[in-house]
């Protein structure tokens, strides 16, 4: 079993989103995982829901629980799209 598998485990269902790359550095004790989707599928406004193209796509990190004593770190690239409505709203 890889790393990729056995933090997709872990992670659980994560639909749309699956886990691209993982990379440990055991020097600092952190585990980066970095999370893709596929860009050409479809996206809603969060308030509402009516689908429309992505506007753009900002690189965002988050901190998740620790793995052990290893900081865990998430990133990924994270879909804006630009309602009429609502205007610009990210993706959930």
């Amino acid at each position: 079993m890889n790393d990729i598998t056995v933090f997709q485990a872990i992670l659980g269902n994560t639909e749309p989103w699956t886990v691209k790359a993982v990379e440990v550095d055991t020097a600092k004790e952190t585990i980066r995982i970095e999370m893709e989707v596929r860009r050409d599928r479809p996206w809603a406004c969060p308030a509402c829901h009516r689908a429309m193209h992505v506007h753009e796509w900002t690189r965002r990190t988050w901190r998740h629980l620790d793995t052990q004593q290893f900081q865990t770190w998430i990133e990924a690239d994270v879909p804006t799209v630009r309602c009429s409505e609502h205007g610009a709203q990210t993706v959930q």
